[in-house]
């Protein structure tokens, strides 16, 4: 059965007219895109968008019903074979055919009805502007202070980054004392010197405090010390910060876009879900939430040695993902070390040892949140940008690995009866990840144990929990009113897709699968040869061999899973019986659903896109497992890294996209305490890391006020870029010139492949059908270049597009080379001919320059490509494998075929496998979960 084309592609089939700009993701410039119907390299004169009326009684009313996603694109439904004969529109031309006077506007934000602010609509490319940085700083101090010049805060940073000791700190010193030239003032003498300032620079930060606590539980006590940061004082100084004030989003946000004739509601930040807007709501008239988002894990502190850490660390969810998750001024924050029990080994194991270990977790997060509920009923704050605001303290988003997520929840685990910390799942029913079960509840939750500590006998205490799969342990969140536990707790992308369900439970299996095969050996053999001879791309992790891979980071299980089904669909056979087929089609399932929990950017249709996943990952396990049932080694589904997929659109829908609660992020700063442990003297290491880590802190801390400063000072570095001529163009920059030649050098410059006979004439064949084309020809002739006309080719092209997930800048890095690291690399791209898409293989990118009819020179940049022939299509005539793995198939044209077109016509780069099935060898295969912006524009094309 044919797939239909999935919902949130159906704005493909609708073109605008006006232009949309780049937001970039790095930088507050934004770069317009080439005006549409005039050649790319043709000026780059801004055009005017039409006035729109502010929102009336005619505008459609906001509808949640046949939603699309939210990216403008062009119309990609009629996808065939031509030349690009004219200029091609811009990568996210907006062409809708509608009178400008009436069209609504792009964006529509509604805020909470408490915060009564009025709804705000702006056009797209206003959407979010980037916020103005204040550069004001306490008077009487600078912005290195307390640092008494910049030289001085320069040499702090490089002895903290590089690790230095003491001893290497005193030399660096005593070397500066010697070359100071003048210039500047340089007052340190030794390592001494700096640590007294580095004690300054520590009371930036807030204050470690340390308590000797005392646990018990049942007969077993353990008396220990929690080392801790005061967590409303360190919020305060965010919030008080005059640099992030205008990052700060206090009120709940409902967003929609306007597409065609409804507007579709997004989520991405944790401001646009439902749980904050549920929270302001119950606050009282005027409140505002101050959200914590708390991430705890144990970690090994060097690979030498057995000493372990266990950090815990807090972000601010009212400030945007770049921030939060950056390691800048506002991101993480060490604001605890837990103690880890060590009992006798006679205790080890018991189910009082395990108890007493959550006592001492949960007694150390209620003095962790103590200052936090002290302000259970709001405060009153002024902050950074001098406005003073109710705001409450609640905890939104635990982020954390299934077994912390047990200790948060305080649930017995996965082998308990209800093993998920989130929902009431029977544990031989996890498999059935689109059946829902009552939501676990802090109510009760709570009335379990009070009634459990309530009981006359152990025996009943221990079946009220039981019924629950609960520890009898009072729950630290619940001194925090808004802070239930199990709605905080947030399914984590990286723990339970690449760390989990693909690289520990898909790709092992595959593994064994592959083992089982007739000749298995030279079939495992030729997996690792593919492996190693896979295509390049920026950002795409190259292996020399996998199949023996068993263990290994999430980053690298991720790729492995999505290189799998690429390198191994020819080994199995084509047929609904087999196991390992079902397996390849198991696992392209999954990764669909791992693109989905990628995106940056959901709408209601692309969570429903999501959950349809879902329910086709299901119904596939279901066949595998039924085909699987009379294996004796058969693997059993029921574990809660595959149940979790069931809370993934639910948390979306809640808490805004994954990157919120993903604990990638925390995670990395692991390496951060690492090289803080290596500076201690490893004795009583708790409150030196917290120490060390605040410094770190403090200084990022003094280097966005010395950022600010020099921003005020030369507001200058925020306006567009100043283009290079010849190589920078709009959408795309030129890098590693050749020497310059001449057209009747190509064909003997590339070896004398047939494609660049000629090129001079293909070059004038495609410029003479380019109406717009203001160029004068060649004196008395009807051509644009000769034979001895020069060319410079490039072996590098950036092509910077917007992302039709998020509309953020984006950039590919291709190649066009014959030596690019002992390889020849040939990339291929995504290109636009005459606003359909296209697929080619580059083969040349150069530049000519041209002579317009008021006598002034400029640049056009080409490309010789070897065009794709795209074989996907649907019907009939496309494969059963094809479909059933949804499969782009692309069949590479003869040399003879290839084709010039312009080079700012290319819309992003691509990675094209081989297919490996087929017998001539000239078929590719997309790789299309390269990254959610390709996953998106290539649906429509993937589910034919």
């Amino acid at each position: 059965m044919n797939a239909t084309a999935p919902p949130e592609m159906a704005h493909y089939k609708q073109v605008k007219h006006f232009r949309k700009r780049l937001i970039l993701s790095n930088s507050a410039v934004r770069q317009p895109l080439p005006t549409f119907g005039k050649a790319p390299w043709e000026g780059r004169k801004k055009s005017e968008r039409p006035q729109r009326p502010s929102r009336s009684a005619t505008t459609p009313a906001i509808q949640t019903t046949t939603n699309v996603h939210l990216a403008p694109t062009r119309s990609f439904s009629n996808v065939a074979s031509s030349s690009a004969t004219t200029p091609p529109p811009p990568a996210i031309a907006d062409t809708r055919s509608r009178p400008a006077d009436k069209e609504p506007p792009d964006i529509r934000v509604e805020y909470h009805p408490k915060s009564h602010r009025p709804p705000l609509e702006s056009i797209l490319e206003e959407f979010r502007p980037p916020n103005p940085t204040p550069s004001f700083f306490p008077e009487g101090t600078t912005a290195w202070s307390p640092f008494k010049t910049m030289s001085e805060y320069q040499f702090a940073q490089i002895v903290l980054e590089g690790s230095l000791n003491r001893r290497q700190t005193t030399m660096l010193c005593e070397l500066y004392q010697r070359c100071l030239s003048g210039k500047d003032t340089f007052g340190f003498h030794n390592a001494g010197d700096l640590e007294r300032v580095m004690k300054d620079v520590g009371t930036v930060m807030p204050s470690v405090q340390e308590r000797t606590m005392t646990s018990s539980f049942n007969n077993l006590s353990i008396e220990y010390d929690f080392w801790f940061t005061d967590l409303w004082e360190w919020a305060m100084h965010l919030v008080r910060s005059p640099i992030l004030a205008s990052d700060f989003t206090w009120d709940a946000e409902k967003l929609y876009k306007y597409e065609g004739d409804h507007y579709v509601r997004f989520y991405d930040e944790p401001w646009t879900a439902d749980r904050w807007h549920d929270v302001q709501t119950e606050l009282p008239d005027g409140a505002q939430p101050l959200c914590f988002i708390l991430y705890a894990d144990k970690t090994k502190l060097s690979p030498f040695n057995p000493q372990m850490g266990y950090p815990v660390m807090a972000r601010l969810a009212n400030l945007p993902a770049h921030i939060r998750n950056g390691n800048g001024h506002g991101g993480s924050y060490v604001v605890g070390w837990l103690p880890i029990v060590e009992g006798d080994e006679d205790q080890k194991g018991t189910k009082g040892y395990v108890d007493l270990k959550r006592v001492v977790w949960h007694d150390c997060f209620i003095k962790l949140l103590e200052a936090l509920a002290e302000r259970k009923n709001g405060e009153h704050v002024d902050c950074g940008d001098r406005i003073k605001r109710f705001l409450f303290p609640i905890i939104l988003i635990l982020s954390a690995d299934y077994e912390e997520q047990s200790i948060m929840a305080l649930i017995r685990g996965y082998q308990g009866s209800y093993p998920c910390p989130i929902c009431l799942i029977p544990a031989k029913q996890q498999h059935e990840i689109t059946k829902r079960h009552p939501l676990r509840t802090q109510e009760q939750s709570k009335e379990a144990v009070v009634g459990a500590s309530r009981a006359s006998t152990k025996q009943d205490a221990e079946k009220i929990l039981k019924e629950k799969s609960l520890r009898p342990v009072n729950n630290a969140f619940w001194t925090l009113p808004h802070s239930d536990p199990h709605r905080a707790l947030t399914f984590d992308r990286m723990h339970n897709n690449a760390h989990g369900l693909g690289g520990k439970h898909l790709w092992p299996l595959l593994q064994v699968t592959l083992a089982q095969l007739p000749a298995a050996r030279s079939k495992m053999a030729v997996v690792d040869e593919r492996v190693k001879n896979a295509p390049r791309f920026r950002d795409l992790q190259h292996f020399n061999k996998v199949i023996d891979t068993h263990f290994t980071d999430a980053t690298k299980f991720e790729t492995i899973v999505k290189l799998s089904l690429f390198v191994t669909h020819d080994l199995f056979p084509k047929s609904t019986e087999c196991e390992g087929y079902l397996l390849l089609r198991l696992i392209r399932h999954y990764l669909n659903i791992d693109m989905y929990a990628a995106l940056n950017v959901h709408t209601d249709d692309t969570i429903a896109a999501g959950e349809k996943e879902l329910q086709l990952f299901e119904e596939c396990l279901t066949e595998y497992m039924s085909q699987t049932a009379s294996d004796e080694h058969r693997k059993v589904w029921e574990f809660i890294k595959l149940h979790m997929l069931s809370h993934l659109f639910p948390d979306i829908r809640s808490k805004g996209v994954t990157k919120n609660a993903n604990t990638q992020p925390s995670e990395s700063k692991h390496r951060e305490l690492k090289k803080a442990w290596a500076k201690t003297n490893f004795r009583n290491i708790e409150g030196q890391i917290l120490r060390k880590t605040g410094q770190a802190d403090a200084m990022n801390l003094i280097r966005a006020r010395i950022d600010a400063t020099e921003d005020a000072k030369n507001p200058s570095k925020t306006q567009p870029r100043q283009f290079k001529e010849g190589t920078e163009f709009d959408r795309i920059d030129l890098g590693s010139p050749c020497a310059p030649a001449t057209f009747s050098d190509a064909e003997q410059n590339h070896g004398g492949i047939i494609s660049f006979q000629e090129l001079d004439s293909q070059v004038n064949a495609f410029l003479n059908a380019q109406p717009s084309l203001s160029a004068k020809k060649l004196p008395g002739e009807d051509q644009y270049v000769q034979d001895y006309f020069p060319y410079t080719e490039y072996q590098f092209l950036k092509v910077h597009y917007a992302s039709i997930v998020d509309w953020r800048g984006e950039t590919d890095y291709l190649r066009c080379s014959e030596e690019f690291h002992n390889c020849a690399r040939y990339d291929s791209i995504i290109y636009n001919s005459d606003g359909q898409m296209q697929f080619g293989e580059l083969q040349m990118v150069f530049t000519i320059k041209l002579r317009r009819d008021d006598q002034s020179d400029y640049i056009i940049p080409l490309c010789l490509i070897r065009p794709y022939e795209q074989l996907t299509t649907s019907g009939s005539t496309r494969s059963q494998k094809d479909r059933d793995l949804q499969f782009i198939r692309l069949k590479k044209k003869g040399l003879k075929e290839s084709e010039v077109i312009f080079a700012e016509s290319i819309e992003r780069g691509i990675v094209a496998f081989p297919s490996y099935d087929s017998r001539a060898g000239d078929e590719y295969i997309i790789f299309d979960v390269l990254d959610p912006d390709l996953f998106i524009r290539l649906r429509e094309l993937a589910v034919q």
